[in-house]
């Protein structure tokens, strides 16, 4: 599995959260994605500014977290919803400096009294969540298949460079589209919204 496709069933695994998002940020549909456009790119910028080499994939992350909040039953009430996205932004940002400088010990060399227990609980878990992922991935790969040819074109090559290669990529992609990086990265933005409402309806059809 690449890193995008992990990244992707890392924000994207539950098929009620992109919804509740959209309905958070405004009750009519297209005004809701319309915000929600402005402020991933205010975020991306936020990223951007603080020197992060990967502002996108933390600003998906960040609009996971609130998601799952939102999942979860939490009520967010704010006149400015940018104000919260941006306080959970600090948050992902400090953990992404810290996972950058984290140094961790390989696990056969620690201390027999330092070794994790085996829970069933766990494991039960960890079987789910993998079954879970299984079946999104399967959905996402025919919600890929049935974009317009020049959709998936764009998603893939936005997508499949490497850390050290993407921004200059992307520019390149841009300019072979003839438009400019925040008009590219809006319309990636809503392939992977279609993808989402693809994929959600997928998984539900799973349930049946």
């Amino acid at each position: 599995m690449t890193d995008f496709f992990s990244k992707f069933l890392e924000n994207y695994s539950n098929p009620d959260s992109f919804k509740l998002l959209l309905d958070w940020l405004n009750s009519d549909s297209e005004q809701a994605e319309k915000i929600y456009l402005e402020l991933r790119t205010k975020t991306i910028r936020y990223f951007q500014s603080q020197g992060c080499l990967d502002p996108e994939d933390c600003a998906d992350v960040v609009f996971s977290r609130v998601s799952q909040k939102l999942l979860n039953g939490t009520k967010i009430e704010t006149q400015v919803p940018y104000t919260y996205v941006r306080g959970i932004a600090r948050f992902v940002l400090m953990e992404y400096w810290r996972s950058r400088g984290e140094i961790t010990e390989p696990l056969d060399e620690l201390l027999p009294t330092k070794h994790p227990s085996i829970n069933p609980n766990t494991i039960e878990q960890e079987q789910f969540e993998r079954l879970k992922q299984e079946q999104t991935l399967k959905c996402l790969a025919s919600c890929l298949q049935q974009l317009p040819s020049e959709s998936h074109e764009v998603f893939i090559e936005y997508h499949q460079d490497t850390k050290t290669t993407k921004i200059d990529n992307r520019l390149l992609l841009s300019q072979k589209l003839g438009i400019d990086l925040t008009t590219l990265r809006n319309r990636v933005t809503r392939i992977r919204a279609r993808l989402e409402k693809c994929i959600n309806s997928c998984l539900e059809q799973q349930k049946d």
